[in-house]
């Protein structure tokens, strides 16, 4: 079949191109926080203020090491995903908590220093 001028040219399906842009190779950096809080309906833009009040509260209440992540899921668990990590970013952009280290890492490093020294203990002898 030969090509002529009326032969339309194939343009990239706009579907395909979607798909690519979200599962291709990530060469953007991820939209900051201020712009996807102004992305958001006025709806969900007041849900998102609402459940960090009573998310805050919550907090207030229990461990002070709890990720605020954690706390949105437990409490949240059908609210939408994105609006849930929108909610634990807030929280952690207005107060934030350190990550607390794990006490059998403490542990294990404990047990480690211990058996070197009874290590050394034996070599002085």
């Amino acid at each position: 079949m030969a090509k002529g001028l009326a032969t339309p040219i194939s343009q990239e399906n706009d579907l395909m191109s979607g798909i690519r842009k979200a599962f291709g190779k990530g060469s953007s950096t991820p939209m900051p926080l201020e712009k996807r809080l102004e992305r958001l309906s006025e709806q969900d833009l007041y849900g998102v203020i609402q459940t960090a009040q009573f998310v805050k509260m919550a907090h207030s209440f229990g461990s002070p090491d709890t990720p605020y992540k954690d706390l949105v899921n437990s409490m949240y668990p059908k609210y939408p995903y994105n609006l849930r990590n929108i909610v634990a970013e807030v929280l952690q952009e207005a107060e934030p908590i350190e990550p607390k280290q794990s006490n059998k890492s403490n542990r294990r490093d404990e047990l480690i220093s211990e058996v070197h020294k009874s290590y050394e203990a034996i070599e002085e002898v």
